[in-house]
């Protein structure tokens, strides 16, 4: 495509604004007559789903993919839009040919490009101080060809979603566009499948949520306002129990996305409130769906919050974190039949129609196994965040981990005879050795998170997690230094106290970049963050990611 655009653009930047109004009138209609080509070339890969209603939806098939590329050897005058060597190239659009009747749907995605390069600073500039208000009715025109697109979370799609999501960040800076595209963003928040896209996506959908969040006081009540728990009674006939436990996760899963968009203690007046949805939340009968979701929340209010307002929630923190922990060592048990009531007991709050339907044979049940990956991801993460960051649960860390050296003998082994009060993670580590075998210990790194996976398979893919949070956490030292796994039974090797963290639960961050986390897909400091909170924020940011559908 001839980068038209992209020229005037650059022209329209480095010259000084007209102060003929008659001249910056005619540059402003040269802006939106080169935008509204961009747009209806950008529309070619539409099609109207009735012929009743102007409702447009995808095409399906394959998109070509743009990717700007530098050419070494031209000026900066602007990026250079060409296609990957993998995809067949397309011939450069000459806006000479064009007729209606020719064929524009090969070029969408390099229009849509074009848009998210230049809509919002070409506008900016082209457009007084004055006259911001004209920007919103021309801005409706040019978003109906774009958000048909971010729609289709279709794998087939994901060139265009791509493109679009980043225009939606480029224009929600700019708190006078907001008309054009707050309603629409929010109902894609709410979609059931909003989070269905790649790890480049949803580093733009930060930057647009924050900024819906941001520029309005409002629409965080509003959301706030629909995680309500609806109790059983009052659901109507036409809706089920479990379709109100899918649109209470559901909702949770948006609330703590938009937490975890925000800065620091950005909503710490609104702590309250959500203390209020978890535990409404945890009132329920038990259901995994739900509950891990609440871990969620409780994992990114500890990066999102300051120390002293997360005092209040840590009783339910630890509860429900030593709740869920004795429900693995249950289904670890080796003779389920001779449970005592003491044990029973501790499934008291289980949903009835888990235990009648399925006892305690949760190994492959996808949501529990879900809901025991949440749990020990949020351990894993009170465990590496420093101890300023977390003093709260330093009162509580012996429960899970004890005290360096209580529980491994001479020989570097976890010890086989019961003291008054065992760790829950020796226990559940005893416990999966006896029935899975013994594991190697994993190299358990400063600031290192021992769980990034995004889903397990069976109760044994945490296997390795727990035999190696407790070898390193009943080592004198807390990480090991070597650049192979410790193998088990043996006795691990003390470091050079110079690259020791003051603390067991701090990372040093002396030796972060030794350790080669240079991979992150952003490298930007947001927040002034240092990379060892960026890593931190990276796995998170998986985790909210849910799989394309096929085509």
């Amino acid at each position: 495509m001839d980068d038209y655009p992209g020229i005037l653009n650059e022209f329209v930047q480095k010259i000084p604004m007209f102060e003929d109004r008659k001249d910056q009138k005619d540059l402003q209609e040269i802006a939106q007559k080169f935008l509204e080509a961009c747009s209806e070339i950008a529309g070619a890969s539409l099609e109207v789903t009735t012929w009743l209603s102007r409702n447009l939806a995808v095409k399906p098939g394959p998109q070509i993919e743009v990717t700007a590329e530098v050419d070494e050897g031209a000026n900066d005058s602007g990026p250079d839009y060409a296609l990957p060597t993998a995809q067949p190239v397309a011939a450069p659009l000459d806006v000479k040919r064009l007729t209606p009747d020719w064929n524009y749907q090969q070029y969408s995605v390099q229009a849509l490009v074009m848009l998210a390069d230049i809509t919002a600073p070409l506008l900016d500039v082209v457009y007084r101080s004055e006259e911001k208000d004209k920007v919103v009715p021309f801005l409706s025109t040019i978003m109906h060809n774009v958000f048909p697109y971010l729609r289709n979370h279709m794998s087939h799609n994901l060139p265009s979603f791509r493109t679009c999501s980043q225009m939606l960040a480029s224009l929600s800076g700019y708190q006078y566009t907001r008309k054009a595209w707050k309603k629409e963003v929010f109902d894609l928040l709410l979609d059931p499948t909003y989070f269905q896209m790649d790890e480049v996506c949803i580093g733009y959908w930060r930057i647009v949520i924050d900024n819906l969040m941001t520029h309005d006081r409002t629409t965080f009540r509003d959301l706030l306002a629909r995680v309500i728990v609806t109790p059983v009674a009052s659901l109507n006939l036409f809706s089920s129990r479990e379709q109100e436990f899918e649109q209470r996760a559901l909702l949770l899963k948006r609330l703590n996305f938009v937490i975890f968009c925000s800065d620091v203690d950005q909503y710490h007046k609104f702590m309250p409130d959500i203390q209020e949805r978890t535990s409404e939340s945890l009132k329920a009968p038990t259901v995994p769906g739900v509950q891990a979701q609440v871990f969620m929340a409780f994992r990114v209010l500890m990066l999102r919050m300051s120390p002293h307002h997360l005092t209040s929630l840590w009783p339910t923190i630890i509860t429900e974190l030593v709740h869920v922990l004795l429900q693995i060592e249950q289904e670890l048990c080796p003779d389920l039949e001779e449970m005592t009531r003491t044990q029973l007991s501790r499934l008291a709050n289980l949903d009835p129609s888990w235990a009648l339907g399925n006892g305690l044979n949760t190994h492959k049940n996808p949501s529990w196994l879900k809901l025991y990956l949440a749990s020990c991801k949020l351990l894993d993460l009170a465990l590496v965040l420093p101890t300023n960051a977390l003093p709260q649960f330093q009162l509580y860390r012996w429960a899970f981990l004890g005290d360096p050296g209580s529980e491994i003998d001479e020989k570097g082994r976890l010890r086989d005879q019961q003291p008054r009060f065992t760790p829950h993670v020796f226990r559940i580590a005893k416990l999966m050795n006896k029935r899975f075998g013994e594991v190697a210990v994993t190299l358990r790194r400063p600031g290192q998170l021992l769980l990034t996976t995004a889903h397990i398979c069976c109760v044994q893919d945490l296997h390795t997690f727990f035999v190696t949070l407790a070898a390193t956490a009943q080592s004198a030292d807390s990480f090991t230094d070597g650049c192979t796994p410790a193998p088990s039974g043996s006795r691990l090797q003390p470091l050079d106290q110079s690259a020791i963290a003051k603390s067991q639960s701090t990372p040093d961050f002396r030796c972060f970049n030794e350790f080669g986390y240079g991979w992150l897909h952003r490298s930007g400091n947001r927040n002034g963050s240092s990379p060892h909170k960026q890593y931190i924020e990276s796995v998170i940011e998986c985790d909210f990611l849910e799989p394309l559908p096929r085509d």
